[in-house]
């Protein structure tokens, strides 16, 4: 997330609970976990929650006893798929990968709606996405397919999908804003960077291919040691990130997340989970 994206929820939350000040330590995922661990080995913890990375990491978090398992009141609008099934970690966010395309050079009813689409010549040096070396945004992309084709089959489509890329770029986010200033048409991405640039007017807008996609889950888990009136704060916390009120934040703030709860109402341009 964008600390734009925490600055809102933090005001949100603030003004759900006028009694807690929420304070927080921005950083990519890899510091926030170093510093963790560094925190849980001195036993001098500084945070009563964490809210970062996908949930392999959690897993680690949970088999180095780092985190305390809670059920929040709102899990039951949140699918179980999006949880820990001992309730370690709980997703508040999903990335999902989609093929957004800018509809002054690909009109609606031309756009690909699958990924075989995409394969089409007449999209030859029109497809940008990041490279899954550098970008997680492109790992996501990629393991989807090797899922929808195959470990046989997905090497035959990426040499055809490679003749109509435009550029491998190094980040996930730069992919839609190649394809928002016009360098191509088409950028595979998450479909929250994909709607980022029509905030400032540029005509982007997403199609998530019907014969499925990937995503990511945002998740977040309690700390475990943490002091106790701090823990039942953290909790108040996870219960708003999960509810529909504080999922709606995503879209009141063009954040684009695709909300968890089932009762949470996604940004235009995006899809809801059960279509």
């Amino acid at each position: 997330m964008q600390e734009e994206e925490i600055q809102a929820i933090k005001e949100g939350f603030e003004a759900k609970y006028p009694q807690i000040t929420m304070n927080y330590f921005f950083a990519g995922t890899n510091k926030v976990l170093t510093k963790l661990a560094t925190e849980m080995q001195s036993g001098e913890i500084s945070a009563d929650l964490v809210w970062t990375g996908a949930p392999s990491d959690y897993r680690k978090l949970k088999e180095n006893r780092y985190l305390s398992p809670y059920i929040s009141p709102q899990a039951i609008n949140i699918n179980e798929a999006f949880m820990d099934e001992h309730h370690y970690y709980i997703g508040g966010r999903l990335m999902s990968a989609v093929i957004a395309y800018n509809t002054d050079l690909v009109s609606k009813e031309d756009a690909p709606r699958t990924w075989d689409d995409l394969l089409d010549p007449k999209y030859e040096g029109q497809i940008i996405m990041a490279h899954p070396a550098t970008s997680g945004t492109a790992y996501t992309v990629l393991a989807t397919l090797v899922q929808l084709k195959g470990d046989d089959q997905v090497w035959d489509y990426l040499e055809k999908l490679n003749t109509n890329m435009s550029q491998y770029t190094k980040s996930g986010s730069a992919a839609p804003n190649g394809v928002a200033l016009g360098e191509a048409a088409i950028a595979l991405t998450f479909s929250h960077d994909g709607l980022q640039p029509t905030t400032e007017g540029y005509p982007i807008e997403l199609s998530f291919p019907t014969d499925g996609t990937g995503y990511e889950v945002g998740a977040m888990a309690l700390i475990k040691g943490g002091k106790a009136d701090e823990q039942e704060n953290a909790k108040k916390f996870i219960d708003f990130m999960c509810s529909a009120e504080g999922q709606n934040l995503y879209a009141e703030n063009n954040s684009f997340r695709v909300p968890t709860n089932s009762q949470a109402t996604p940004a235009e341009g995006l899809v809801t989970l059960d279509s």
